[in-house]
């Protein structure tokens, strides 16, 4: 995985000679990057297939953000 500092995303974003800043799918602000797609703030998880993997899969889902 490759992480980007905020300069670094800044100057990536003004290579992109279409990028719209109203777009639906991805903003930029002061804060950092941010999604405004009414469904970007959601995600679907799946319960484990097995039983005695539910107290990690609650584990994982309860450090999520």
């Amino acid at each position: 995985m490759q992480v980007l500092s905020a300069e670094e995303v800044a100057k990536w974003f003004q290579g992109c000679e279409d990028f719209e800043p109203g777009a639906d799918y991805v903003q930029a602000g002061e804060d950092g990057l941010f999604y405004t797609h009414p469904e970007a703030n959601c995600f679907g998880l799946e319960y484990p297939a097995k039983l005695e993997r539910f107290p990690f899969f609650a584990h994982c889902v309860a450090t999520i953000g």
